[in-house]
């Protein structure tokens, strides 16, 4: 992002604008002289930290990204780009495991497709964490008990690694903060306090009480999520598909209704 800052009125406004592609690809790979004049310093970490694009394809009315200056913009780094930055990452420092900070980097297949391609021409190997496990909210617009309970049992029987709960917040800026009035009610009005974990609206169809009781079953179904990929973790996916045949499959139809 291009930033100017401009003087008015002694305020500091800095306002800026969203670089192309071609700007992004023109920006230099850090070197291991510039880390080492900072405190940021790689050996120290277990995965190396990278992004692959910039922006989201979604504008969901509860994301704060979405709006605003970001507008949900994706834009990708050129794959020769992102291959030759990981192909520096691992001579300049000899890593293997690579942590994708993108909002989402399986947003394109083709794209994963090119890229797995041109890192086996050159005979790089790593393993990526990219966040894919699932998020959920509780307390969204129009949620019920009982649409609350459907959520978390699907995030239960769903074949994730892990599922991450938080309490649903209309964020100034999106358009689930113009609709609190319609759905729900702001419990706590200090944005300063505003957190994931801390209940700070909630459905009118939903007391307070029961947001509190259905977050902790939640969190019941992330902590045994976490327990099963510490103690299965890479196994799993192949010893599902060996049991394959003693039990039915799970299918994302199993979970969507039909609408009339």
């Amino acid at each position: 992002m291009r930033l100017q800052v401009v003087e008015a009125d002694d305020t500091r406004i800095i306002p800026g604008t969203l670089l192309s592609v071609d700007e992004m690809a023109a920006i230099p790979f850090p070197t291991k002289k510039e880390f080492d004049e900072t405190a940021f310093d790689p050996r120290l970490l277990y995965e190396f930290p990278i992004i692959t694009a910039r922006g989201c394809p979604y504008r969901c009315v509860f994301c704060k990204d979405g709006f605003g200056l970001r507008q949900s913009t994706v834009r990708y780094y050129p794959v020769d780009y992102v291959v030759d930055y990981l192909e520096c990452i691992q001579k300049t420092w000899g890593f293997r495991r690579i942590q994708v900070l993108d909002d989402i980097f399986l947003s394109s297949v083709s794209r994963m497709e090119e890229m797995a391609a041109k890192l086996e021409e050159r005979k790089l190997t790593f393993k990526f964490n990219c966040m894919v496990h699932a998020m959920f909210m509780i307390g969204n617009i129009g949620e019920t008990v009982d649409s609350i309970k459907q959520t978390i049992q699907f995030a239960h029987r769903l074949p994730v690694d892990r599922a991450w709960f938080s309490f649903a917040a209309p964020y100034p800026g999106t358009p689930f903060y113009d609709m609190v009035s319609e759905y729900g009610e702001i419990l706590e009005p200090d944005f300063a306090k505003w957190n994931q974990r801390t209940l700070v609206y909630k459905p009118k169809d939903v007391s307070i009480a029961d947001m509190h009781r259905l977050m902790r079953w939640a969190q019941a179904v992330r902590i045994s999520k976490k327990i099963r990929h510490t103690a299965i973790g890479a196994w799993e996916a192949p010893l599902r598909k060996a049991l394959s045949g003693l039990s039915a499959p799970v299918r994302g139809d199993d979970f969507v209704k039909e609408e009339s």
